[in-house]
């Protein structure tokens, strides 16, 4: 019986760095692909004549399969690691991306949006297994942050990017240099991502050391553990009450990203009276306000924990000033007269509730640990994806209803707000934490 050896390098290393901004650049795309479908969606709706409520039904499908996604992707990239689970996924996704330009009845946009978006649905719970496994827990919500502003730069980068090639070669080859997008970066993942530290060629040891918070614990950095089962993981975290904290302050943010998702665009022509060309452009401002608000939540998080030592504190204090004051500001927004100013709110409502991104993904590892942490990511995007399946139907309803978007505005401020008020009297910090084994496993070479 023998230990696999620690990295000899003597020179410091930022490896898992370079694989947090490779998960944060998949993000960007991966929200890129999402989303190009709410853009297009004044030239599909005109080409098909559907309904607001058809439409909120197209955007909700994606959800469907996002959701069922999740607890697969968890489970696979704990078993088999996240460099293959991206793969598998990212080669799916991008293929029933391209599919979707064959689309012209609104059940065939439902099926290839439904299995887009099961495949999509495993890049969160691949990424918090990438956190928990190359980051230790003083770092893991700056970690986050920076894997969560992925989400938000594809947002922001989305309109003028599908407006443009929408209007130069239609709304089908916007998708399909969308889709040619993921395959490429998959090059990169393949030549840089390593599942075990110890293993990757280009970590030193003094890295090593920092991933397992100390150089008495060097070796549980290296070591090559057994990944819980499904069953055993299961049990482990359903009995996590900070779980459920994180499926409510994540489904409150999820109804507003859905909301924001599916029809910004509509809602910038049709209620505030904006050109598809402007909306290109004008649809950004929400999203670059977040790439601000977003990494300022994780370096805020992290500040308090150091400071403080005290986690409850880190994670109820970002999350609840950001989803209270965010609902909040959605009410003047919705109501404003002047377009501009209307937009402006909005995109400021949208950006504070967005700061809460990175210490809401530190919980899901810290409860999981590295053996389940994709287990407990999975369980908080398929809980708190429950809100972004209604969210898109609810604005549909409203709008047909009504004519206007103001009541959709306004719910999803609403719903935000709940979420913020609620969220401390779940959260338990440092007791629901999984307890890694003390004793470093040994490998028989």
């Amino acid at each position: 019986m023998s230990t696999l050896p620690l990295s000899t390098s003597t020179v410091k290393s930022n490896i898992r760095w370079q694989i947090m901004f490779l998960v944060f650049i998949i993000l960007t795309l991966n929200y890129l692909d999402r989303v190009n479908i709410s853009i297009a969606a004044p030239l599909i709706q005109k080409e098909f004549n559907f309904s607001p409520v058809e439409l909120g039904i197209i955007f909700s499908s994606f959800t469907w399969g996002n959701v069922l996604g999740q607890l697969p992707g968890g489970a696979l990239s704990s078993m088999f690691g996240a460099k293959r689970m991206y793969i598998i996924a990212i080669i799916c996704w991008s293929a029933f991306l391209a599919g979707t330009t064959l689309a012209t009845t609104v059940t065939a946009f439902i099926g290839f949006r439904v299995v887009f978006g099961f495949f999509e649905g495993m890049c969160w719970p691949v990424a918090s297994t990438v956190g928990a496994t190359w980051f230790p827990k003083s770092e893991r919500s700056r970690a986050m942050s920076l894997q969560a502003n992925g989400m938000v730069v594809g947002l922001a980068v989305a309109p003028p990017f599908v407006t443009y090639f929408m209007m130069e070669h239609g709304w089908r080859g916007a998708f399909l240099v969308s889709a040619a997008l993921s395959i490429i970066w998959l090059i990169f993942w393949v030549f840089i991502m390593n599942d075990k530290p110890a293993k990757h060629p280009r970590v030193s040891a003094e890295e090593l050391a920092h991933i397992a918070e100390g150089a008495g614990e060097r070796q549980a950095a290296v070591e090559v553990e057994k990944p819980l089962g499904f069953m055993e993981a299961l049990r482990i975290v359903i009995k996590k009450p900070s779980l459920y904290a994180a499926c409510l302050s994540n489904g409150a943010l999820v109804w507003t990203l859905y909301t924001y998702t599916s029809w910004l665009p509509l809602y910038l022509q049709h209620e505030r009276g904006f050109t598809i060309a402007k909306t290109g452009f004008i649809a950004m401002l929400p999203f670059l306000f977040s790439m601000v608000t977003i990494p300022c939540g994780g370096i805020i998080a992290d500040w308090i924990y150091q400071r403080t030592g005290n986690l409850r504190k880190s994670k109820n204090i970002p999350i609840m000033i950001g989803l209270f004051a965010g609902g909040l500001m959605m009410i003047p927004a919705a109501l404003a007269q002047d377009p501009m100013t209307g937009v402006i709110m909005l995109s400021l409502g949208y950006a504070l509730i967005m700061f809460i991104l990175g210490p809401q993904w530190a919980i899901p590892p810290d409860v999981g640990g590295k053996k389940a942490a994709g287990y407990a990511c999975a369980l908080v995007q398929i809980l708190s994806h429950i809100p972004g399946i209604i969210a898109p139907i609810f604005m549909g309803y409203i709008v047909q209803a009504t004519g206007h978007y103001t009541a959709g505005v306004l719910t999803a401020g609403l719903v935000a707000m709940i979420g913020g008020l609620l969220f401390p009297f779940l959260y338990r910090g440092e007791k629901d934490h999984y307890k890694e084994p003390e004793k470093a496993c040994e490998i028989s070479l």
